[in-house]
């Protein structure tokens, strides 16, 4: 457990450089040491808080979508504490929120940080990464959960069953680079619906290369608006291409043609 003691002790020089004796004897037996100065426990809306002594950090982690200015906070601290901020009832932490505890002249200092706890998921036509065929798509998948803990593989099944909450979601990803032919599940009715649904809710889709098209499947793109998506065989372009660059020529830069 961290203890900071607070102590003052007062010396007077004299002009001639000599040090004259402190009016009051210090000994530590001027120093309350006896008190404790730590958080026991925290929580807010009865979700308990992960206590750091070493960094003097409180973690706490609330569902998404909870209002983060109007808290329920129960706090345990020893008897005699005195805390700056006092830390009430019913408080704001939509910012971190830095507090001293003091008792007598032992301090400890906290930094409360309430964040929501939310999820992104990867969406796949796969049953996890390492069946993915797609050499891009996989890489998508891999570099998605290097970089993301609170990342989550999603497979069209588990929506198309019922397995799957999208509504734990922020965000729905999904990297198809098979074909231009979307795999049957996922135009399935029942898994329309689900996407649609967690869409108008206020989820977020991120869709990448093939997938694309998934927008008119899901009729948030009317058959209107021309299609520009799509695959082939390819074929020769006998057109020259150039391109011609101008940087400060008239003062000695460079003029690329």
């Amino acid at each position: 457990m961290k203890r900071n003691i607070v102590a003052s002790v007062m010396v007077f020089l004299l002009a001639g450089g000599l040090f004259t004796s402190c009016q009051e004897e210090w000994t530590a037996s001027n120093l309350e040491l006896d008190g404790e100065a730590q958080i026991m426990s925290f929580s807010v809306n009865g979700v308990e808080g992960e206590i750091n002594e070493i960094d003097g950090e409180i973690n706490v982690q609330v569902p998404d979508g909870t209002d983060l200015t109007s808290l329920n906070v129960e706090i345990d601290v020893p008897a005699g504490v005195e805390m700056s901020p006092e830390i009430g009832d019913v408080m704001d932490f939509s910012e971190p929120v830095s507090v001293r505890l003091v008792n007598g002249n032992v301090y400890n200092d906290y930094i409360i940080n309430v964040t929501e706890l939310f999820y992104i998921g990867f969406l796949s036509a796969h049953s996890s990464v390492a069946t993915i065929e797609d050499d891009d798509e996989k890489a998508a998948a891999e570099w998605f959960f290097s970089n993301y803990e609170n990342g989550e593989f999603v497979t069209f099944e588990e929506v198309q069953n019922g397995e799957a909450d999208l509504s734990k979601y922020r965000v729905l990803w999904w990297y198809y680079d098979q074909s231009a032919e979307l795999p049957g599940i996922a135009l399935d009715n029942s898994v329309l619906s689900a996407v649609n649904g967690f869409y108008k809710g206020g989820g977020g889709l991120l869709l990448n290369s093939h997938a694309c098209s998934y927008l008119w499947d899901l009729g948030r793109i009317s058959s209107e608006f021309a299609m520009v998506i799509g695959s082939g065989e390819g074929f020769d372009n006998p057109d020259t291409w150039g391109i011609g660059v101008t940087l400060d020529a008239e003062n000695g830069g460079w003029l690329i043609m």
